[in-house]
């Protein structure tokens, strides 16, 4: 397990690296920045707003893109949750005869 606690201390002295970096053309990603992009998911909304706003600031366009990719992932997983908690709803609704959940067949579509 990592040793990267949500809105941990040691990520301020990480976002101060991705600034500091931001001036430079590199393509690559260092390694207290990827250990930060691999622990991404357990950060606060706060702290990811902020790295991302920050590494979209640099002309690192290879963290640029991780950072992209990990909110795609992110993104992706919602909508797939989203679908199968409406599907398990419906059941439900079916399962135990609530009017109110059920699909209406008369609906028509606008």
């Amino acid at each position: 397990m990592s040793s990267l606690r949500p809105e941990s201390e040691n990520h301020s002295s990480i976002l101060i690296q991705i600034t500091n970096n931001s001036n430079a053309a590199s393509n690559e990603i260092s390694s207290p920045v990827q250990k930060l992009l691999d622990n991404f998911e357990i950060l606060g909304n706060d702290s990811k707003k902020a790295i991302f706003q920050l590494v979209m600031n640099t002309n690192n366009e290879v963290l640029q893109c991780e950072i992209i990719h990990l909110q795609e992932s992110k993104m992706t997983y919602q909508k797939t949750l989203h679908a199968k908690l409406a599907r398990e709803l419906i059941a439900f609704a079916e399962k135990y005869k609530i009017s109110e959940l059920t699909f209406d067949t008369k609906a028509t579509k606008p």
